[in-house]
């Protein structure tokens, strides 16, 4: 754990890692990634887009089926 905490920047008291990475944070670097070793933000560029592609894909299906559903139902009421 020792030898972790300064690659992550959290090597001071609690308060004050915390307003440092806060800090960060308000200018946009959200720090290295562990697993890719680039930038977060550089990493989150490329996920993004098709992340979006499926929660949109899975809302207007979700859309339809509901509709779909909810239009029978209201027809074979009682």
């Amino acid at each position: 754990m020792a030898a972790y905490r300064p690659t992550t920047g959290w090597t001071g008291r609690c308060p004050c890692s915390t307003l440092t990475y806060l800090d960060h944070l308000v200018h946009g670097d959200l720090g290295e990634s562990q697993q890719t070793h680039r930038a977060v933000l550089t990493d989150l560029r490329s996920a993004v887009p098709a992340t979006l592609e499926i929660a949109i894909g899975a809302i207007i299906l979700s859309l339809l089926i509901g509709v779909g559903f909810g239009t029978v139902a209201a027809v074979r009421r009682g």
